[in-house]
């Protein structure tokens, strides 16, 4: 398979969901071999160039062989060209042995042969046919047959997620992972199994869901080094580092980074990184700039800009960091330059988006029609509207996505030029105020300089004030929500236990009420759900016998818990309540 390189400057999707797609997405070993084609395909996976070699020799014995061997010969061609990197400019030939399977072959042989179709078609830059031939070779399986070939079947919603994700349809990617993660399993293939897991966060980060995509990272980064894929581990650190940075928790990121580079592999002795791994620039970039190492951020940022033949997300990329770079120098023209340059781009992308996505609408339309036509039949007819629909309700899913982050985008850049223009503001006052004061007496000064120290001290004592009226204001939030008072019901009935549902609602509150609460927990360290749950109850001034009543862990485990957590935590042994002081401290 041949791997797009993207960037995308919208809230940082280009490195996580781009960058750390597939890490295996091959087209092998699992055809019908025949016995004149196996020395050759003995080589296909180590070395498929002599491979191909050897098969382009057979080419003369083939002209007059039975179309089963035509038709054979074509599919391997064509899996070994894959294998090689080749690049295609036809599909004409892949085509016409998908077509041939269509009519003499198996359920395997048609799914086997239309998964080829559509890496040739993702390899052309075609992702509508990719889409519509991939889904064909899903549709082919018969997972019911003894001989059903999970281990294809894998491969084909390996690459359909991936197509998936290049056309922004994210809940499309769960799906496909999910079952790609299925088959695969079941075909004893765990790299790829692995990997669909691995994808399903890429679609949560779209979804502005990093808390998901955090938890299905840390899985399968965990999995894939106890599978023995450390490489594969420390490629997928490359999100965990965007998701902390986000958070601002540059302790995890660094803990990252230094684990990329030293198990990864990807950037080379010279600093270069592979194509389909150069997203790894950006994140380095963003690193970076987010630990003060702007040297280092020019470096990386260059290394995107010398990217030959950029897309348009790679433009937007660099302009994004470009933007972050300069504003953290201080430099204010300069990351205004890049923050209108970002936006511009960004709304560009949007629109690219919305119309790759409405060409893909318009095929699926197309191809369910005709075959409605075809069968002339009212069932027919209604799952072609049915398909229509529900295109079109992910269209307007994407839609509001990417609306909401460029409104998001605008309104930053919005937010930097009110302060931009304030700085100047601040500076001219400053001017006329140093004028001023060069003229004063030095009585004058002194009287000045008093009144400026107790004007000082009075906005000290209202900041206090204010900062006590607003940890009062929290509690009170806090105890008045609806969820807070369900559970102060339920606290009293040891029986009443709060659904999942509750529970969420309650860390959505929480969390909401409370903005740093979960952050302050999980910096440097992830807290267990039952822990996390222990945790906001604390904050809510719950009674270790409540808590009890509520989570049904017994009140002695209740205070082991609190001192496990002050370890945990904050590093040191001591008594529980000195973690529930620490829990209820949090404010903001």
């Amino acid at each position: 398979m041949v791997q797009n390189v993207y960037f995308c400057g919208m809230k940082r999707l280009f490195p996580l969901v781009i960058l750390l797609s597939f890490l295996m997405l091959s087209c092998d070993r699992y055809a019908k071999y025949d016995a004149m084609f196996r020395p050759i395909d003995s080589l296909a996976n180590e070395r498929p160039d002599s491979a191909l070699r050897l098969l382009e020799a057979m080419k003369p014995r083939i002209g007059d062989a039975p179309g089963r061997i035509k038709a054979y010969y074509g599919l391997m061609r064509t899996k070994y060209m894959l294998n090689a990197g080749a690049r295609f400019t036809s599909d004409s030939a892949i085509r016409a042995v998908a077509g041939y399977y269509d009519r003499h072959g198996d359920d395997n042989q048609r799914m086997f042969s239309k998964l080829l179709l559509g890496c040739v078609n993702r390899s052309m830059g075609d992702n509508t046919e990719a889409m519509l031939n991939l889904e064909a070779a899903a549709a082919s399986a018969d997972t019911t047959a003894d001989d059903c070939l999970y281990a294809v079947l894998g491969q084909v919603y390996a690459h359909l997620s991936q197509v998936y994700l290049d056309e922004y349809m994210p809940r499309n990617v769960i799906r496909a992972s999910q079952l790609c993660y299925r088959y695969s399993m079941k075909a004893g293939d765990t790299l790829t199994a692995l990997s669909g897991l691995d994808h399903i966060s890429n679609a949560y980060i779209f979804m502005g869901q990093p808390d998901s995509a955090l938890a299905v990272t840390l899985r399968s980064s965990r999995l894939f080094r106890e599978s023995g894929y450390v490489e594969a581990s420390a490629i997928s650190q490359a999100k965990l580092i965007e998701i902390y940075l986000d958070r601002g928790d540059t302790a995890n990121a660094a803990r990252c980074m230094a684990v990329f580079d030293r198990d990864s592999r990807v950037i080379g002795v010279d600093g270069n990184a592979e194509p389909h791994y150069q997203g790894i620039y950006y994140v380095k970039a963003i690193y970076s700039v987010c630990t003060n190492r702007l040297d280092s951020a020019a470096y990386w940022l260059d290394k995107i800009r010398q990217i030959k033949q950029p897309t348009l997300a790679i433009r937007e990329a660099l302009a994004y960091g470009l933007w972050q770079m300069y504003d953290k120098m201080g430099a204010k023209d300069s990351a205004l330059k890049y923050a209108a340059v970002s936006s511009e781009l960004s709304d560009s992308l949007t629109k690219e988006i919305m119309k790759n996505t409405c060409s893909v609408v318009q095929a699926q339309y197309e191809r369910t029609n005709l075959r409605g036509q075809v069968a002339g039949k009212a069932l027919e007819a209604e799952r072609m509207k049915t398909t229509a629909l529900a295109v079109a309700l992910v269209l307007l899913a994407v839609l509001s996505v990417f609306t909401y982050m460029i409104r998001k985008r605008r309104e930053e850049m919005r937010r930097r030029e009110q302060r931009h223009r304030q700085d100047i503001d601040a500076l001219t006052r400053a001017q006329t105020d140093l004028q001023q004061l060069l003229t004063l007496t030095e009585e004058e000064r002194d009287a000045l300089a008093k009144e400026k120290s107790e004007a000082i001290e009075r906005l000290q004592s209202l900041e206090t004030l204010q900062r006590h009226v607003d940890e009062a204001t929290v509690e009170e939030r806090l105890a008045d929500t609806g969820i807070a008072r369900r559970f102060r019901q339920m606290a009293l009935n040891p029986t009443a236990k709060p659904t999942a549902e509750e529970w969420q609602e309650l860390r959505s509150m929480v969390n909401s009420e409370v903005p740093g609460f979960y952050s302050t927990l999980n910096n440097g360290h992830v807290l267990r759900p039952d822990e996390y749950n222990l945790c906001m109850l604390l904050r809510l001034h719950f009674k270790p016998l409540e808590i009890s009543n509520l989570t049904g862990i017994s009140q002695k485990n209740v205070s082991a818990m609190r001192r496990r957590l002050l370890q945990k935590v904050l590093g040191r042994d001591g008594k529980p309540g000195e973690f529930d002081d620490f829990i209820t401290g949090i404010v903001r």
